[in-house]
């Protein structure tokens, strides 16, 4: 199932006073994470996912992704088996000129024994396991 959120990062936004955005996902887990760069932010733009407090792309804390005109795509299998079922997005781009719209895409299956029917009970119902 995909989940499509955009992150729009002002220009000016500094890396200690991100751009953040809380996206909903659903009960599962996230097998595949794509961060679309538009043309444009000629790699001024810096951006994240996490969930919570831990980072998970890039992998590396101390990481970042800045790229233009690229979609950058990271394959995994993290369960998203505990509410709220939300990642944080955050962005910052202290010498753009322009503001910047970061498109992430999540892919997310059914966890452990569950099978689909159960996932869309989720997705769809708002029922939380």
């Amino acid at each position: 199932m995909l989940f499509d959120y955009d992150l729009t990062v002002p220009n000016g936004t500094l890396q200690s006073a991100p751009a953040t955005q809380r996206v909903r996902l659903t009960y599962g887990n996230l097998t595949e994470i794509r961060v679309i760069f538009p043309p444009g932010p000629a790699t001024l733009v810096y951006v994240t996912v996490r969930d919570r407090l831990h980072q998970i792309m890039p992998a590396n804390a101390d990481g970042s992704l800045n790229f233009d005109d690229a979609t950058i795509v990271s394959s995994m299998e993290y369960e998203l088996t505990d509410p709220p079922y939300e990642l944080i997005l955050e962005g910052w781009s202290p010498s753009a000129v322009y503001d910047h719209v970061i498109t992430f895409q999540f892919d997310l299956q059914p966890a452990g024994d569950n099978d689909w029917s159960v996932f869309m009970q989720h997705l769809f119902e708002g029922h939380h396991a």
